[in-house]
Parts: C-alpha cells; structure tokens; sequence
C-alpha cells in the first residue's frame, strides 16, 4: 500500500489465542484459530474451539488443511476461497470492502517486529486493515486474546506474506 495516510479497517470483533488452547495442540492451531477470528464478524459465528475441532484432518493429523477451514465456513453460510496475491490491489480491496485476510507468512529470526515468534517457517493471521505504514493484524500466536491485536510494519509484514507465497483464504457472504 501508499505510504500516505491510508487508514482501513474491516471489524472483528473476535481475538483468541492459540496458546490459551490445550499444550498438546497450541503450536499447532493457528489456522482455525484466525479462521474462528474471521468468521466471528457473522452472526450466528461458529465458537472458537468448534472451529478447532472441525478443522483437525484425520489423515495428515493437522489442522492447517485449508479446504477443511473454507469447507467449515460454508457450513455456516460463508462462503470462502484460498487465493495468492502478487502484490497490495486486490487484499486493499478486500480491506476496503471490510472483509479481513487469513494470510500465510514466513519470516526469520526477528525479521516481524513485534511478533509474538521470533521466527516462523508458516504462520497464520489475520490481516484486518492498514493505518499509514502499518498493517492491522490478529496474531493468534500471542500470549492471551488481549494480546493478538499487533501492528506490523507494512514493509516488514510484505516481506513474510507477498514475497514468499502471497497466500490467505478470504471469506465473505
């Protein structure tokens, strides 16, 4: 996005974090964890640990399988897609439309500023607008719910979202 005084934000009202889950799954279940964020902007949401529970593949054990988590939401009227994006237009669309982003980043050691992981080879969050040169993101790797909502560096937040893969799953109705 411009470096100008860009100001853009999609309501969500849900935060949880994946470490204030069981110990046997907490650092395994930050994609149903932003998906739950996500779909909690809709009425009639589904709960958080029902997300987590119907997003675990029994045949991969893991619960990052993305057509179980776009699959979910469809079973509670919202449809969603995975998509990859080259570059700001389409995700500022997205944010301007008020609807939030669950993208896939990646990033060394201290490269995210502020970030709960100090390094991550796949993570997800929840993007959820953009002030001036900062992204608006519910990272559910945070300590407890209180502590998800970040700032990131936009620069910084590029770097490990859409110059790796680019990759998140949007959901809207």
């Amino acid at each position: 996005p411009k470096q100008s005084s860009t100001s853009l934000r999609a309501e969500v009202p849900g935060s949880f974090s994946q470490m204030e889950a069981d110990p046997s799954i907490r650092r395994r279940i930050c994609s149903p964890t932003a998906l739950a964020m996500s779909m909690s902007r809709f009425e009639n949401a589904p709960g958080w640990p029902e997300t987590v529970a119907a997003c675990y593949d029994q045949a991969t054990k893991a619960y990052g399988v993305w057509p179980l988590a776009i699959q979910w939401a469809s079973r509670h009227g919202v449809l969603g897609a995975v998509e990859v994006f080259s570059d700001w237009h389409a995700p500022m669309a997205c944010l301007r439309a008020g609807v939030p982003l669950v993208c896939s980043i990646r990033f060394s050691k201290d490269q995210l500023k502020g970030a709960p992981l100090a390094q991550t080879g796949g993570h997800l969050v929840l993007l959820y607008g953009i002030e001036d040169d900062q992204v608006l993101v519910k990272d559910p790797a945070a300590d407890s719910a209180s502590q998800v909502e970040r700032r990131y560096n936009t620069e910084s937040f590029t770097r490990a979202w859409l110059n790796h893969r680019g990759a998140a799953y949007v959901l809207g109705t």
